[in-house]
Parts: structure tokens; C-alpha cells; sequence
């Protein structure tokens, strides 16, 4: 027994150094029995000193961001970056400063307001102590510690991120200047990852529950890195001189990142784009430069890292599903599925990736859609193969001169996703959704049964590996 935990601490240790700031985190946020589970977790990581050490470095670093990030003063005058906005009856900006971040609530008048703005506020503002439980654990996992309302806001001209601010906006208006409101805000929510008017057509993508597609998110930035890496190894794999003397899986994927980047940089900086960017990354690197076995300590380290900045994320739902379905990717992808024919890889892939995102979006919504799992092999790969590549030709198209080409063009983007948005209405008039509320033990039981019936699956399916590479190919 001794042998196995040794080996499973030298093979995946971030995944106890997780498991450790989990427990802490849990123990300060919920009952002190955690703490009995956090001193097992010490006592085993003691049979491999990295894992121990790594451990209490981590758990230091927590509890002095606790402390730092606990003493709030309210200083005048009020500065501070905006990290997201959210547009509903009013405007909500997530700003921070320092070791302080407001929630704050303004008028509409100022929805010129973008993420990565500079502003300067005056502000009526509470302790977010103050506020209804729900809405309080909220501004927790956001690191927020005053809510208030603000006015008099002014934007400054400075901006670190100022060049990639223009790009986005230039975007935006020109999406708004050609393209339906429809189109439009499903663009400006699902592709830059604006959330000012995402309330105005989620209501479909609820009832569907493809609700995922309106946030930026690693489904998105993979994509983004799909379409480039297939686009460059169809480039590459026609020069005979590149052919012949590298990895074209390794050369594409290099030169797919910087797109991936650029993206992550227009879509904004608020946190779960961030979180996704950096998962994503994983995913990719994992995949793609073969570094399997290494993928889940990269994944647990980042997500060690986030738990570490701030202990109270581990209530956001943002960053549980895309953690944890980011590990479903994983899992599913070291699985035998993977050498499956590649289209019938991706359709097992989306179909149990959907399956095993319904318990999670049960446990924290409460809404079931039986038939949700079709609705997302459809409009998935619809999202990713249609959505995603018009997106970017609206982008691109975005900083051509005004001319009969590109009015035709933004026609043309125009009348296909709104034929998408019309095929998600009609999806969403016929499949019902249901209340229906998982504890925390009957979720457990469900992935136990899900995780236990995909390995069955996998070992009973037929496979056909896909071709190696020549020798030749794997020089560089």
C-alpha cells in the first residue's frame, strides 16, 4: 500500500498539493473537519519531501494572500481596473485595485465601459458582509470585498492593454454597424466575450443547455487552436522542404499559439478567459507535444495556483466546470477512444463530454434536460466549424475599407448565424427542461457510475490507430 502511494505521489504530485490547499480551503470556508483530512493529506506527502514541501509553500503563500487581501482600506480617490462587465436592468462592473476588488452597480449611461478600462469612480459602498448568503458567497469566489453603487465614473486614457482595447473595439462596432442585434450580441458574447448583452438571448441557450457557448471559454480557444493548427499543417504539409524536415504536428501547434494568444488578448481579461486561456494550454501541450503523462500535474498545478491566489474560488461554478471538465477532457482523450476513427472520435468525444457535464450543471442550476446531450453534438460542432472561423473573417474584415465586398461579406456571416440562432430557438421550443436538484452524493455516485462505464466502453470498442509519422518527420 505503501509502494502504491509512493508512486502515485512521485507520478501526479500536484494532484495532492491540490487535494491539501482543497482541504485547507474547505476547512476555513465550511467546518473545521476538514482539518483532520488536511493533516492525513501532511502526513502523506511526508513519503515524498517535494510533494511535502511544495505542499507548505503553497499553504504559506495562501494564508498570507488571506491576510493581505483581508486588509481592504478604502482609500480615496477611488481607481481601479475594470475586470468584467455585466449589463441586465443595470450595469455591474467587477473592478479591482490593488488588494481590493468592488462590485460595483451604475447607470446605463455609462455602458462605454469595457474590460481592461482604467476608471477613476465615486462610489456608495458596503462591506460585502452585508449582503443576502447567496449573493455573498458569489462576491466571495470573485474575491470581492465591497458592493456598492457608483457614480461619477470617469475612464482614463491609460491602459496597459490600450492597442488590443482599440482592436476589440473597433470589432465590436463594426459588428454593430453591420450585423443584426441578434447576431451581434451573440457574437460580441460567444466570440470577444462581452457580457453586457448576453441576458438579451440567453434564454434559448439555456433550455438547451448550451448555455457555455456564450461564455469564452476553453471550448472556444480550443477551437480557435484547431482551426489554425489544421489550417498550418495543410500549409506546411505542402512544402516538401518543411515536410521532409519537421514534426508538422510540433510546427503547427507553435505556430497556432501566437494566434491562440492574440485571441485570448481581444477577448478581454476577466478571469474565467484567463482561466480557460491557461487551460487550454494544457490541453494542448498535453496533446499535441505528447506530454501525457505530465498533462494532470500541469492541469492540478494551475489550478493549485488560482486556489492558492484566492481559497474562496473554489465556490465559483465558473471555475469548477472548467476545471473539472478540462480534466474530463483529458481523461477521455488518454482513453482508448482516441485511436478511434477521427470522426467517430469526435462524436464519442462530445457525447460523453456532454453526458458528464450534466450532474456538475445539475448539482449548481437544478435545471435537467434529458435531450441536451443532442443538442450539444449539434451545435458544438456547429459552434466550432461554422461560428468560430465567420467570427474571425468578420474580425479580420472588420479593418477593410468600407466597400460593396465587404457589405456582401457581413451579409453573408449575417444570414448564417442567423440561421444558427434560428435552429437553437427551434431546439429550445420542443426540448424540455426539468428542476431537478443532486446533492453532493448523489453527483459523486453518478460520475462514479459514468467514470466506471466510459473505461468499460473503451476497452470493448473496436480501434483502428491512426498513421505514424515518418522517421523523417520527427527530426525537429
Amino acid at each position: 500500500m505503501i509502494g502504491f502511494i509512493k508512486d502515485k505521489l512521485y507520478s501526479y504530485p500536484f494532484l495532492f498539493v491540490f487535494l491539501f490547499l482543497i482541504s485547507i480551503s474547505a476547512a476555513m470556508l465550511f467546518s473545521r473537519i476538514f482539518i483532520s483530512l488536511s493533516v492525513i493529506l501532511l502526513l502523506v506527502s511526508l513519503l515524498d519531501k517535494r510533494v511535502f514541501f511544495v505542499s507548505i509553500i503553497f499553504v504559506v503563500i495562501m494564508l498570507a494572500l488571506k491576510f493581505y487581501y483581508g486588509e481592504c482600506h478604502l482609500k480615496r480617490p477611488f481607481v481601479g481596473v475594470v475586470e468584467d462587465v455585466r449589463l441586465s436592468k443595470s450595469i455591474s462592473l467587477l473592478v479591482s485595485r490593488g488588494s481590493c476588488k468592488f462590485y460595483l452597480f451604475c447607470s446605463a449611461k455609462y455602458d462605454n465601459i469595457d474590460v481592461a478600462d482604467v476608471i477613476s469612480f465615486k462610489a456608495r459602498l458596503k462591506p460585502k458582509d452585508t449582503v443576502r448568503p447567496s449573493f455573498r458567497r458569489y462576491l466571495d469566489s470573485l474575491g470581492v470585498n465591497y458592493v456598492g453603487f457608483a457614480y461619477g465614473i470617469r475612464k482614463s486614457e491609460f491602459s496597459s492593454y490600450k492597442v488590443f482595447v482599440k482592436i476589440r473595439k473597433r470589432i465590436e462596432d463594426e459588428f454593430h454597424y453591420f450585423l443584426s442585434s441578434d447576431v451581434e450580441y451573440f457574437l460580441d458574447s460567444s466570440f470577444l466575450g462581452d457580457n453586457k448583452f448576453k441576458s438579451k438571448i440567453k434564454k434559448d441557450f439555456v433550455k438547451t443547455q448550451t448555455s457555455h457557448l456564450l461564455v469564452v471559454s476553453g471550448l472556444h480557444m480550443g477551437f480557435v487552436f484547431g482551426l489554425f493548427y489544421l489550417l498550418l499543417y495543410r500549409l506546411f504539409s505542402m512544402l516538401p522542404w518543411i515536410y521532409k524536415r519537421f514534426n508538422l504536428r510540433i510546427l503547427s501547434s507553435l505556430f497556432s499559439l501566437p494566434f491562440v494568444s492574440l485571441y485570448f488578448l481581444v477577448a478581454g481579461f476577466h478571469i474565467p478567459a484567463m482561466r480557460s486561456f491557461l487551460m487550454v494550454l494544457v490541453f494542448a501541450f498535453g496533446v499535441i507535444f505528447s506530454f501525457e503523462s505530465a498533462s494532470y500535474n500541469i492541469l492540478f498545478m494551475i489550478a493549485s495556483i488560482f486556489v492558492m491566489i484566492n481559497y474562496k474560488i473554489i465556490l465559483n461554478p465558473s471555475f469548477v466546470l472548467s476545471f473539472f471538465m478540462t480534466f474530463i477532457a483529458i481523461f477521455l482523450y488518454r482513453l482508448s477512444f482516441r485511436r478511434l476513427q477521427k470522426y467517430w472520435f469526435f462524436l464519442a468525444f462530445t457525447v460523453f463530454m456532454s453526458l458528464f457535464s450534466l450532474p456538475i450543471t445539475d448539482f449548481y442550476f437544478g435545471r435537467f434536460t434529458p435531450l441536451s446531450f443532442l443538442s450539444n453534438i449539434i451545435f458544438i460542432p456547429l459552434f466550432g466549424f461554422v461560428v468560430v472561423p465567420l467570427a474571425f473573417i468578420g474580425s479580420l474584415a472588420s479593418f477593410l475599407p468600407y466597400s460593396v465586398f465587404k457589405v456582401w461579406l457581413f451579409d453573408v456571416i449575417n444570414w448564417i448565424i442567423g440561421m444558427f440562432l434560428k435552429l437553437e430557438a427551434f431546439f429550445a421550443l420542443y426540448l424540455r427542461s426539468y428542476s431537478v436538484k443532486l446533492n453532493f452524493y448523489e453527483m459523486l455516485f453518478v460520475y462514479l457510475f459514468l467514470f466506471l462505464s466510459v473505461i468499460v466502453l473503451s476497452k470493448l470498442l473496436p480501434h483502428q490507430n491512426s498513421p505514424l509519422q515518418t522517421p523523417g518527420q520527427n527530426s525537429f
